[in-house]
């Protein structure tokens, strides 16, 4: 069983080791290297040979590599079967084909680039058709941190994001893994957060998807994102909830806490008394939208003797329409007034502040 399996295996890969007769030695000769042959070569006329100038064991493991366009034409979706191995050697390793046993037996080639000194490759040998991947991907830029708030001033970080969904779905149980090549968003972008076992390459990352024992389908979610600094005034509309977000947070002082919880006190009372006074103007502007109305209709009929009760009621109306604006004008006034008195309360607090909220250290660098 899987001691002879074992055994095949353990003579398979003696066997390739032997596979070239002559080995060369390695060493440093002015600057260059320089490879001398162990043992002796005989090419016959008119053929060649094959000399080993590495022979030996690396690290390597067989896995699935996905990259957007799959396996080429009939195969977007699937990924390629790829052996991974870690160049130990001193020295580089040209390009050229590779050929490629699993198990005693030989399971494809593939071609490779150059692979320096202690550095990886994946080479791709062949598509596999069982496992599929699919991405969705979706954008916004609507996430907003408050990082520093200067008299009144508000300095804000936003995030464009884009969000990344893969899946991979197989055929068969999984206990396997999917290495996705993920593209970058763009230069400026960075990982909101780095899945595990993800490795960086130029212009992408290389992620891991483990698909566990038993299951048929596994995704990871890939949050990119570029921050944009703008500033916006206490005034803002937008004010209120990102200091609202600073207050939330686990690592705000407590001191800094005393200081900011009277200035979001102020600014949402004053916030409540704007949406008040809009509401009274507009309900202001629509009695005085009805008054003129009657007025029009007053100066209409005003010849028409007939229209004695018609006036009547209109007159009615129309001091109904001006006691009623009147009356939502001077509750204007008032609530202008206490604004007035919050607003001046609001500037003072404000007056000599300068303060840095815990998101300041993802957003700036520190000095």
């Amino acid at each position: 069983g899987d001691r002879w399996a074992d055994e095949a295996s353990r003579i398979d890969q003696q066997s390739l080791a032997r596979s070239t007769q002559a080995s060369a030695r390695a060493k440093q000769v002015s600057g260059l290297t320089q490879f001398d042959l162990r043992d002796r070569v005989t090419v016959p006329d008119q053929t060649s040979t094959v000399v080993a100038l590495v022979n030996g064991a690396v690290t390597a493991e067989q896995t699935f590599l996905f990259r957007p366009g799959g396996g080429g034409a009939g195969f977007e979706t699937n990924p390629y079967r790829v052996v991974r191995f870690r160049n130990t050697t001193p020295f580089v390793l040209e390009p050229g084909p590779i050929s490629i046993y699993a198990s005693g037996s030989f399971v494809g080639e593939g071609l490779s680039e150059a692979v320096g000194s202690k550095t990886s490759a994946t080479v791709p040998f062949a598509v596999e058709p069982e496992i599929s991947v699919t991405q969705s991907r979706s954008r916004h830029g609507d996430e907003m941190r408050l990082t520093r708030l200067v008299r009144g001033v508000l300095h804000v970080q936003t995030f464009n994001q884009t969000k990344t969904i893969w899946t991979v779905m197989g055929k068969r149980p999984g206990g396997y893994s999917v290495l996705i090549r993920h593209p970058r968003a763009g230069s400026d972008y960075k990982l909101r957060e780095r899945p595990e076992g993800t490795e960086d390459l130029v212009g992408a990352y290389l992620i891991p998807v483990a698909v566990p024992t038993g299951k048929r389908e596994a995704e990871v979610t890939v949050v990119e994102q570029t921050p944009s600094r703008t500033s916006l005034t206490i005034w803002d509309t937008r004010a209120p909830k990102l200091l609202e977000a600073v207050m939330a947070s686990p690592m705000l002082t407590g001191p800094a806490r005393a200081q900011l919880e009277p200035i979001i006190r102020l600014r949402q009372e004053i916030g409540k008394i704007d949406t008040t006074i809009d509401g009274l103007r507009r309900q202001q502007n629509e009695l005085n939208a009805r008054a003129q109305e009657a007025r029009r209709n007053l100066e209409a009929i005003k010849k028409d003797p007939k229209a004695g009760s018609l006036r009547g009621k209109l007159s009615r109306r129309l001091d109904e329409f001006t006691r009623e604006a009147d009356g939502l004008g001077r509750k204007i006034v008032e609530l202008n007034s206490t604004r007035l008195e919050r607003k001046i309360e609001l500037e003072d607090l404000l007056q000599n502040l300068d303060m840095r909220t815990p998101f300041a250290d993802d957003a700036e660098p520190k000095k």
